[in-house]
């Protein structure tokens, strides 16, 4: 199996934007260890993006940050995954809202 490329939303690099803007105001090196387990987390799914669950049909999946705790909403289309959203739970709790409603 070939390694899927990645793609971000408009949204999910105006949410990482604010997410590293946010840690390097609070700890000058936050920014980068959020970087570096961020990446982390997706190097695997790009290889097997089925090992996160499905949390919204048809397609959308979730994997949890373990550290910073931020949620990465993606999926894959085609030949990329494209990560949506990325979202602490303490900001935003409806993550059905994210994506027009429940299951």
């Amino acid at each position: 199996m070939n390694s899927l490329l990645i793609a971000y939303s408009p949204t999910a690099i105006e949410e990482l934007l604010e997410i590293e803007n946010y840690l390097e105001s609070q700890d000058t090196g936050a920014k980068l260890k959020f970087r570096d387990e961020f990446d982390a987390e997706l190097e695997p799914l790009l290889l097997f993006p089925e090992s996160a669950p499905i949390i919204h049909k048809p397609n959308i999946r979730k994997r949890l940050m373990k550290q910073f705790r931020y949620k990465i909403f993606f999926a894959v289309e085609n030949e990329y995954l494209v990560v949506l959203h990325v979202i602490h739970p303490r900001q935003f709790e409806d993550f059905d809202g994210l994506f027009g409603g429940s299951n």
